[in-house]
């Protein structure tokens, strides 16, 4: 009779997680350190509604007032006299530069004048107000 070989070496039935745990706490940090630079200049505005409003592709710097009337200038929040000469220096490095103003839909007019006052002061002409787009209401009631 002819005598079967047997295979003594046998491959251990555990797989080893190490280095997939190593590039997953990895990916971790690196999106715990991406993500407040990509979304770290936003800041929570309530923008009013406007039929004709449209989505602007060319780069504007941007001012945000929020609700509580604070000035923000690309996400850092200033006073209205730092707004005046951030925007004069803006205005030496880049001539003709853009504003837009993002502004809460419950800001006093008068925190809205204040701020163009100091970015016309320093010499930009040449700014947006943003909105939203106003859905159409359907129609198939």
């Amino acid at each position: 009779m002819a005598r079967r070989k047997t295979n003594n070496h046998h491959m251990p039935a555990e797989i080893n997680i190490t280095p997939f745990t190593d590039v997953v706490l990895v990916l971790l940090i690196i999106f715990m350190v991406a993500t407040p630079v990509i979304v770290g200049n936003t800041v929570k505005v309530n923008l009013p509604k406007a039929a004709t409003s449209k989505y602007e592709e060319q780069r504007y710097l941007t001012i945000t007032i929020d609700a509580r009337e604070d000035v923000f200038w690309e996400g850092k929040k200033i006073t209205v006299d730092e707004l005046r000469r951030i925007a004069a220096l803006q205005v030496k490095q880049q001539p003709g530069i853009q504003i837009k103003v993002k502004g809460d839909k419950e800001i006093r007019y008068k925190a809205l004048v204040r701020v163009l006052d100091a970015v016309r002061s320093a010499g930009i002409s040449h700014y947006m107000l943003a909105a939203e787009k106003i859905r159409p209401v359907s129609e198939k009631e």
